[in-house]
């Protein structure tokens, strides 16, 4: 009968701390993103010559998310998010049938939905605490906004899978992500935190001879409100 009770109040003790570290989470960030290109040798001088004359581009994320304790240092983390990713397209100068010379690029900015679903790890409690998180992002493409800059004057064009007669797009896309930051405990109601992060697509964006996967690395800020605080009660009464 003993053991039973001590079992119980463990029990309950662990599920207080469930609750009280469930959280709901606000966050955005800025990225450095690329794209990393994948084909035979045939063609593996076309990918040479592009990382010549291609340049990186910032890009953006943001998303809400829920919070659920698995252990007292895990977490596990989902939601919805939007992410970009994109690249600088090479710099082309040229003449104009009627000899006016002409400077243009194009540039390309994708966006995608994402359900992350991340594991969490806290190193330490306090007020500070370091954290690491992995993750595996489902995702969904949406579309992708081309900019065409013609001497300096810039049309923006958004184009799907509807609109793009070359290639089709990847609707269903996995990507991989990792981060490393700080946290900090405001109160028994409010955490706020920054973190680097790194993000890879493993599906190619398009099926085609020379694959496209997006990669970014980048900075986050975020704030966490706790759902609720039973554990400190309930352990102030034993």
């Amino acid at each position: 009968m003993k053991q039973v009770v001590i079992s119980a109040i463990f029990l309950l003790g662990f599920a207080s701390l469930s609750i009280a570290q469930q959280s709901i989470q606000w966050s955005a960030g800025l990225d450095r993103s690329y794209r990393i290109l994948r084909t035979d040798v045939d063609s593996a001088q076309f990918i040479i010559d592009k990382r010549e004359v291609e340049s990186p581009r910032i890009t953006g994320h943001f998303g809400f998310f829920y919070n659920k304790p698995i252990h007292k240092k895990w977490f596990l983390r989902t939601g919805i998010g939007l992410i970009t990713m994109g690249h600088h397209g090479e710099n082309r100068f040229g003449l104009f049938p009627n000899g006016v010379s002409a400077q243009f690029q194009i540039n390309s900015e994708y966006f995608f939905l994402e359900i992350p679903l991340v594991l969490r790890h806290q190193f330490i409690e306090g007020p500070w605490s370091p954290f690491a998180e992995i993750a595996v992002n489902p995702s969904i493409f949406l579309v992708e906004k081309r900019t065409q800059i013609l001497n300096g004057n810039k049309s923006n064009n958004w184009i799907n899978n509807a609109d793009n007669v070359t290639s089709t797009f990847n609707v269903f896309q996995w990507s991989a992500s990792a981060g490393l930051g700080m946290q900090y405990q405001h109160n028994d109601q409010w955490q706020f935190f920054t973190k680097a992060t790194s993000t890879a697509f493993i599906t190619p964006l398009v099926d085609a001879p020379i694959n496209e996967h997006p990669f970014s690395v980048g900075i986050e800020l975020g704030c966490r409100k706790i759902i609720a605080n039973v554990y400190n009660q309930t352990k102030s009464k034993i």
